[in-house]
């Protein structure tokens, strides 16, 4: 997951540039309306009958944390994970509603220590990407740059 703009590249090698949109979940949260044009305009879509498809339809809504909680204590019982499985989609969903409700589950977070790991297997897809498709990357923290550590430094802690 983490060399999505290695997958992007190839992507745009076999379909093209102009057949490929990349749209960030930050001007998502930004300008909703601007993030919703600019896909219209990608996909060739009408502005009136795509912002109406858009409008307050949460299909997927965030897992809250007792959902998460609930996932988790299905893992420590496998008579529990069959019953459910055997019991059909319907009844799943709603059990899963009930025992989910609550405040939205908290963002994850990684260890610091994989900061400069992340930046180092990132940051050359992150360059091609703000300059291939002019996104403003490294406005929103996107590692641009290799990180300070030596290359040395950076083998050993792979275990290379």
């Amino acid at each position: 997951m983490i060399l999505y703009g290695s997958s992007i590249q190839e992507v745009v090698r076999v379909l093209g540039v102009e057949q490929v949109g990349v749209f960030l979940f930050e001007d998502l949260q930004t300008d909703p309306e601007q993030y919703y044009s600019k896909i219209f305009n990608f996909l060739a879509i009408d502005p009136v009958r795509g912002k109406s498809l858009t409008e307050n339809e949460h299909q997927h809504p965030r897992v809250t944390q007792r959902g998460v909680e609930f996932l988790k204590s299905l893992n420590d019982s496998p008579a529990r994970r069959l019953f459910l499985k055997l019991a059909g989609r319907r009844y799943r969903k709603k059990v899963f509603a009930r025992m989910s409700e609550g405040a939205s589950a908290e963002r994850v977070s990684l260890p610091p220590a994989w900061d400069a790991q992340i930046a180092t297997e990132t940051y050359l897809g992150h360059r091609w990407m703000a300059e291939t498709f002019g996104l403003e990357l490294a406005e929103h923290g996107y590692p641009m740059e290799l990180p300070a550590r030596s290359s040395s430094t950076m083998l050993q802690s792979r275990g290379n």
